[in-house]
């Protein structure tokens, strides 16, 4: 069912699933889908079924991307893009608190892509109580040089001109002033406003999300495919930091970025065999 709840006097949508003959206070993972995505993309759908098939319930949520009650759909690439990266840390605060007036006690917070990025900023900038684990499917990596090059093979154009344009506004106090026909993530040819565009592509060690898990103090569960083109160097970045019980890294063999099909099973099995309440 639709469920919502409010940040900063945004709506934001989220789907809430059930399990059969479970209470909501038994635990409960929250999902977060990637970039300028939804709740009911192929991976969150799929994601949200396999867990409620293996009797644990799932709140997968929707970033408002700066639009009221954004849900079900991709962001509109023809803009404008007013929202900035970090607005999730604030919405997911928000469904936290919601699920706790719930009476939910334990959560596992979940993201893909991007968002596997996202709930690891919080995990190690915010916390919360509530959270008993942290998975990230196929989070994202980033260097810089990497950044550099991908935006011109998305755009056709270097990305240092509208950085520089986007930080003297920022740094002239005209950081909600929109900047006209720019590429911004997959989106060409686009408005964005300057802030927007700076919280995205200021350059920050943190955009990689291996950087950050060295500072989740709780149990962190990593799940990679073994032919993702999009999670540039997860693995071989991960491997070598699998050295105690608090992390765990699971390959699904011939897997792409999204676990299409069978592979999803085997991240839901992987996810449930984690959480260590709901058995």
């Amino acid at each position: 069912m639709t469920v919502n709840t409010t940040s900063s006097g945004t709506i934001l949508n989220g789907r809430l699933l059930v399990a059969k003959d479970k209470a909501l206070n038994q635990g409960v993972f929250l999902i977060l889908h990637g970039t300028l995505g939804h709740y009911q993309m192929e991976i969150i759908n799929g994601l949200q079924l396999a867990l409620e098939e293996r009797s644990y319930s799932s709140l997968a949520i929707n970033l408002s991307l700066g639009l009221n009650a954004q849900a079900g759909k991709m962001f509109d690439c023809g803009g404008p893009h007013l929202h900035k990266h970090d607005d999730s840390l604030d919405e997911l605060n928000a469904w936290l608190e919601w699920l706790a007036k719930k009476g939910v006690q334990k959560v596992a917070l979940v993201g893909h892509s991007r968002g596997g990025n996202q709930v690891a900023r919080f995990a190690a900038e915010r916390k919360n109580s509530i959270i008993s684990e942290l998975v990230l499917i196929a989070p994202t990596t980033w260097n810089r040089q990497r950044a550099i090059a991908n935006y011109k093979k998305i755009h056709t154009s270097e990305l240092a001109e509208p950085l520089f344009i986007a930080e003297r506004l920022v740094a002239l106090g005209k950081g909600k002033e929109l900047i006209e026909n720019i590429g911004f993530l997959y989106c060409k040819n686009t408005k964005a406003s300057a802030e927007s565009f700076l919280s995205y592509y200021k350059p920050d060690e943190r955009f990689n999300s291996v950087s950050v898990i060295g500072k989740v103090l709780m149990p962190l569960l990593i799940i990679a495919g073994s032919e993702d083109r999009i999670s540039e160097g997860l693995i071989e970045q991960i491997e070598p930091k699998v050295e105690n019980d608090r992390l765990k890294l699971l390959i699904v063999d011939g897997a792409d970025h999204f676990f299409r099909d069978l592979f999803l099973e085997d991240v839901a099995d992987e996810m449930v065999d984690f959480v260590s309440w709901g058995k």
